[in-house]
């Protein structure tokens, strides 16, 4: 039994007895229980990590899916600003148009009441007049 040491009063000895021999079944049985705590203390760590990963991931995307809807929302409320500027402008130019035809035949009807007294100067004025004018209005063609 060369292998087997035992441990006397050490540092150690308060945790696994006094006298324990060294290399047993039941310290093989522990270090294998205590390496596999580790190794699942070690995945636990690598799994924690990348579950924190994930979660700054989703934090990011939530916090991007908030900054695009503020700008949908900026976005609809501007064409909505612009439509109703398109349709106020629309507005506007059928009353130009509509005065525009209104000052059309405001002239129109100023155009015939001037033909219209000139035509009564016409007819009131005399025969030699007229025959002058006549020769006048002959010489320019």
């Amino acid at each position: 039994m060369s292998n087997i040491h035992t441990l006397a009063r050490g540092a150690k000895a308060k945790y696994i007895g006094l006298d324990h021999r060294l290399g047993s079944a039941r310290e093989i049985e522990l270090e294998d229980a205590l390496r596999s705590s580790i190794k699942s203390n070690s995945e636990l760590t690598n799994e924690y990590r990348d579950l924190q990963d994930l979660n700054a991931e989703n934090k990011s995307f939530k916090s991007n899916i908030k900054t695009l809807r503020r700008k949908l929302t900026l976005a609809r409320k501007a064409s909505f600003v612009d439509k109703v500027k398109i349709l106020s402008l629309e507005i506007k130019i059928r009353d130009l148009e509509g005065k525009l035809e209104d000052i059309d035949l405001e002239r129109t009807y100023h155009d015939l009441d001037v033909m219209g007294e000139e035509l009564d100067q016409i007819n009131s004025s005399d025969p030699k007049e007229i025959d002058s004018l006549r020769l006048e209005l002959e010489r320019m063609l």
